[in-house]
C-alpha cells in the first residue's frame, strides 16, 4: 500500500506518525510524510520520503484560551490548507491512502472532494467532543450535576469560536473547489467520516456515548529512536534519584516552569535534569546538583532509570513516562495539558499542580510524594506494559490494513 501522513503542530502531536511511518515502512508498504520544515531533518533521517507544507511549527501564545486559536489557526492550520490539498491533488485516490490529524485540512479535502481514503489519527482524547465527560479546563471545573443542556451550550461555545477562526479561509478554499460551505470546523468536520483512531488506550480515556461511531481506541505510540544516549558523568554515577524536568516544544510558560524546577531542587537530595534552551533559565550558576541538556527523546532517558519526570501536561510526555513505570508530575500550561494532566491524577501515577501557585513549593511536595510512595509506584509499574508502543503499534498496523481491505472488499 502506499500511504501518505500529513501530520500539523508541536512535536509532541508529529512523533506518534514517526513511528507509524516506521512501521507501516516496517510492513513493507510505501510510505511518505508531509509537516512543517522543522520536522524535515527528524523524519529523513528516520529514512520517510518528506515534504514541506509550511515553514513554521512554534506559535506564539499557543496556550491562551482566545490568542491561542487564532494563533494556531494563522500560523499553521490556514497555512497548511492549500499545500497539503495540492500535494494530495497530484496522487491517485486508487493507490494512496491519507493518513493524518484533525488538524490537516486539506487531507479530509481530498477525501470528501476526490474520493481518497482518509484515517484520522487523534493523539488526545480532548478533541473529542463529549457532553458526558467535559474537557477540563484552567478555573472552576464543570460541575458533574450540570445539566446536558449548560454542557451542550459551552461546547458550542467552543465550536464557535473555532469557526470564527477558521471558517473564512477554509469556506474560501472550499467555494474554489465547488464544494459547499460547513461549520462545526475544528469539532465535527474535520474528523474522517470512514475512520478515526485514538493514540491512547481505552483504559486511559474510555469510549464516550457521543463519540464518533467510526472511532477505535489505538494505544499510546512515541517516537523511539534507536540510538544510545551517552549520559554525562555526575549522571550516570548518580547515586541520588533523577528528576527529569521537560515543557514540552511550545509556549512562553517555560521560563516561570525552570525557574521553579531550580528551586525545586536546591538543596534537596535529587538531582535535577532540566531539559530546555539555555536562554529558559533563570541568570546565573545551576545549584551542583542541577544540569541542563538540549533536547534529548524522553524515550531513552528514561531508560536509564528515573525517580520521576515533571512536565507541562502533553500527552506525549505523559505516554513515554506511563510506558517506562516513571511516576510524574503535570504542571499544565494551557490547551489540552488540563485534560491530560487530570488523567495522572484519576489513574494515580502521579500529581497535578498549577502553575500559578507557589510553584517551586509543589514541585518540591510533589516530587517528595512520586519518589517515596510506595503505592503511586506500584500503580506506575502495574500500567506500563499497556502503554508502551509494542502493545499499541501491531494493533493499529492492523486496524489500518483490515479497513483498506474492507473497502477493497
Amino acid at each position: 500500500m502506499k500511504f501518505l501522513i500529513t501530520a500539523i503542530g508541536t512535536a509532541g502531536d508529529v512523533l506518534p506518525f514517526v513511528e507509524l511511518a516506521l512501521a507501516l515502512k516496517n510492513r513493507g508498504h510505501h510510505v511518505e510524510f508531509a509537516s512543517a520544515e522543522a520536522y524535515r531533518s527528524l523524519i529523513r533521517t528516520a529514512g520517510i520520503y518528506f515534504h514541506t507544507l509550511y515553514a513554521t511549527s512554534q506559535p506564539r501564545d499557543i496556550y491562551s484560551p482566545i490568542q491561542g486559536i487564532r494563533v494556531a489557526s494563522e500560523e499553521r492550520l490556514i497555512p497548511a490548507l492549500r499545500p497539503a490539498y495540492e500535494l494530495i491533488s497530484k496522487l491517485s485516490p486508487a493507490e494512496w491512502i491519507l493518513l493524518s490529524d484533525p488538524y490537516s485540512y486539506g487531507a479530509r479535502l481530498a477525501q470528501e472532494r476526490d474520493g481518497f481514503r482518509l484515517i484520522t489519527f487523534v493523539v488526545s482524547p480532548f478533541v473529542l467532543r463529549s457532553v458526558h465527560e467535559m474537557p477540563a479546563m484552567p478555573g472552576t471545573p464543570m460541575p458533574a450535576w450540570a445539566p446536558l443542556v449548560y454542557r451542550r451550550f459551552v461546547l458550542w461555545i467552543g465550536a464557535r469560536l473555532w469557526d470564527n477562526a477558521l471558517s473564512g479561509q477554509v469556506n474560501s478554499f472550499r467555494k474554489e473547489l465547488g464544494l459547499t460551505s460547513v461549520r462545526d470546523i475544528w469539532y465535527g468536520w474535520s474528523l474522517s467520516p470512514q475512520r478515526v483512531i485514538g493514540f491512547f488506550p481505552n483504559w486511559f480515556a474510555p469510549m464516550q456515548r457521543d463519540w464518533p461511531k467510526q472511532f477505535v481506541h489505538g494505544g499510546f505510540v512515541t517516537y523511539n529512536p534507536g540510538q544510545e544516549l551517552q549520559l554525562p558523568k555526575e549522571l550516570r554515577n548518580s547515586t541520588v534519584p533523577l528528576v527529569i524536568f521537560t515543557a514540552g516544544s511550545a509556549g512562553p510558560a517555560g521560563v516561570t516552569f525552570f525557574n521553579a524546577a531550580v528551586e525545586a531542587c536546591r538543596h534537596e537530595p535529587w538531582h535535577g535534569v532540566l531539559l530546555t534552551a539555555e536562554d529558559r533559565l533563570p541568570i546565573g550558576a545551576l545549584p551542583p546538583n542541577v544540569t541542563r541538556l538540549d533536547y534529548v527523546p524522553l524515550g531513552i532517558l528514561l531508560r536509564h532509570g528515573v525517580g520521576a519526570i515533571v512536565h507541562h501536561g502533553g500527552l506525549g510526555s505523559i505516554s513515554i513516562a506511563l510506558a517506562h513505570g516513571t511516576p510524574q508530575v503535570a504542571v499544565p500550561h494551557g490547551a489540552d495539558q488540563f485534560y491530560n494532566a487530570a488523567r495522572i491524577a484519576q489513574l494515580g501515577v502521579g500529581r497535578v499542580i498549577q502553575l500559578n501557585g507557589p510553584l517551586a513549593r509543589d514541585m518540591k511536595d510533589a516530587i517528595q510524594t512520586c519518589l517515596y510512595d510506595a503505592s503511586l509506584q506500584q500503580k506506575c509499574r502495574d500500567l506500563a506494559p499497556g502503554a508502551t508502543p509494542e502493545a499499541s503499534i501491531p494493533k493499529i498496523c492492523d486496524q489500518i490494513e483490515r479497513d483498506i481491505a474492507h473497502v477493497h472488499c
